[in-house]
């Protein structure tokens, strides 16, 4: 409970609903266009690498990355066309 208090989770789940709920999560996450969970990715692993500024310097790389793939594109059609995006990767 403290640690959803301070930010640390965003949500707690039952034991007995743990592996439900981690799939389902998952599945969520997988959801997303591939290019922005692997940038997503990178960047909590380039925390852990470089130092702060560095860190900052190579997400900013990331998520222009992103916003200039073909699935950044598609998802915005998609939205405005109300429909489920078809994403492929680049």
């Amino acid at each position: 409970d403290e640690a959803l208090r301070v930010g640390l989770v965003n949500f707690i789940v039952s034991e007995e609903s743990i592996l439900k709920d981690a799939l389902v999560y998952a599945e969520r996450i997988a959801s997303n266009a591939p290019l922005t969970v692997k940038a997503a990715k990178a960047a909590v692993n380039a925390y852990e690498k470089y130092s702060q500024i560095e860190a900052a310097s190579a997400i900013a790389d990331l998520v222009d990355a992103c916003f200039d793939s073909e699935d950044y594109k598609e998802g915005r059609r998609a939205f405005a066309e109300k429909r489920a995006p078809e994403f492929k990767g680049r």
